[in-house]
């Protein structure tokens, strides 16, 4: 159940790796999160006074879940990750894949991680505090800043600024244009997505529940809200959708809000998804995956949930369909093109949620987030595979190997005139040029 607290105004100032051979994706990153918060929960509470009601109960939860995995399969430490399906060979090839360049930024940190295109520079950041920027057209690195500290999520970019969040709590603003650090703010609990940033404002979320918009000029805060997450939870969050006058989020809970970005105050909340079944894995209903929007409707989708549109100025849902995806979706004119738990795609009309097609030769590929050019789908996966499928009919169209086998392919590839950057999560960023055979 939401417990929502005020909101305060201060007076001044994208692999989660496999538990146990065998274990889905899903419920891997169930283990990771939890942990990973409850480890940060730990810490804060030693630096300052931390709410006992958001926490009480979870450490218990999270110790006995992980207790039945570790008896059930007696992994170690650090067991092997699940393998992948074995592709089909390809029956018809007309697209081809070009690389123009290829880079190493280095192995990215637990959250996620993702690159950035602004005119003709890319910037990313590796998990050991390095963040980069590469000319568009050569991949050239034009400068590098190394922090002193590890980083757990990055890049986000936004008012002439890249931002990243650190193991120990902490959101470092810098330049874009010479990674020169110009601020940095502490958080109540990890971040495990990159701060999002537009209509200035930066928006940081934490695993704790915690909302926080922060001034682009000097980190400090705007506003904060707090919602308490349900006692287990997905390892990872999507970015929230920024808006001229507001900030739509999905929550853990499988509910979705807009808040007003100068103040906080609440615009609508919306159920996506309501939690169900006996036990806590069951009724887990996280919006993990991004929250999009065509100027038209805001769109979003649960795990173990639904997929739905809503009415941006009020909140209410238009249409929902059953569905449970973390990895997102890519929207086009007409359609909305999803990547499932199963590794399932499927496209649905914008206007009624109607399941137009659906491709399952990619099932058990652990796929990323897809994006859409072309009227073509490009989704990675999580052996180095980067996949091109017709975005009218789903049939696959074309493959190629951006990334060694051991590399996973999450970010969402980006694609600009022609090209498309793709970003592993071993730090291979590359830049292909796609053209019909």
């Amino acid at each position: 159940m939401l417990q929502r607290l005020q909101p305060r105004r201060k007076a001044s100032a994208g692999t989660p790796c496999a538990m146990c051979y065998g274990m889905s994706r899903a419920m891997s990153r169930v283990m990771h999160r939890a942990m990973n918060r409850d480890a940060m929960n730990r810490d804060a509470m030693n630096r300052q006074a931390m709410s006992s009601r958001r926490f009480h109960g979870k450490g218990t939860l999270v110790a006995a879940v992980l207790a039945s995995f570790a008896f059930a399969s007696g992994c170690s430490s650090d067991p092997p990750p699940e393998p992948l399906a074995t592709l089909a060979e390809l029956q018809q090839a007309d697209v081809q894949l070009l690389r123009l360049w290829k880079s190493n930024v280095g192995e990215a940190g637990r959250g996620r991680f993702d690159a950035v295109l602004d005119g003709d520079l890319i910037y990313a950041a590796n998990g050991k505090g390095r963040v980069s920027a590469y000319a568009a057209d050569t991949g050239m690195r034009r400068w590098q800043r190394e922090l002193d500290k590890k980083i757990v999520s990055g890049v986000g970019f936004g008012e002439g600024q890249l931002y990243v969040a650190s193991t120990d709590g902490r959101i470092d603003a810098l330049s874009a244009d010479s990674g020169e650090p110009l601020w940095q703010q502490s958080s109540t609990s990890e971040v495990l997505a990159p701060p999002a940033a537009r209509h200035g404002a930066v928006v940081v979320r934490s695993t704790n529940g915690q909302l926080r918009v922060l001034e682009p000029a000097d980190g400090s805060e705007r506003w904060s809200v707090s919602y308490s997450p349900p006692a287990l939870t997905l390892n990872g969050y999507g970015l929230p959708l920024l808006v001229a006058q507001g900030v739509v989020v999905g929550l853990d809970d499988g509910n979705l809000v807009a808040l007003g970005l100068d103040d906080g105050r609440s615009f609508w909340e919306s159920s996506l998804a309501v939690p169900s079944g006996r036990s806590e894995v069951e009724r887990m209903v996280d919006i993990d995956a991004d929250v999009l929007d065509d100027n038209r409707a805001v769109y979003a989708v649960s795990y173990q949930g639904r997929l739905g549109r809503f009415e941006p100025a009020r909140g209410s849902v238009q249409w929902s369909v059953p569905a449970s995806s973390v990895a997102g979706f890519a929207l086009g004119d007409s359609a909305l093109y999803l990547v499932d738990e199963n590794d399932r795609i499927s496209a649905h009309d914008l206007d009624t949620g109607q399941l137009l097609w659906e491709q399952k030769a990619l099932d058990g590929r652990r796929l990323g987030t897809p994006a859409l050019a072309d009227e073509r789908l490009f989704v990675g996966d999580g052996g180095g595979i980067l996949h091109v499928i017709d975005a009218a009919d789903g049939k696959l169209r074309g493959r190629a190997r951006v990334a060694d086998e051991e590399e996973a392919i999450t970010a969402r590839p980006i694609v600009d005139d022609g090209v498309i950057y793709t970003f592993g999560r071993k730090g291979t960023l590359a830049a292909w040029r796609y053209a019909d055979l």
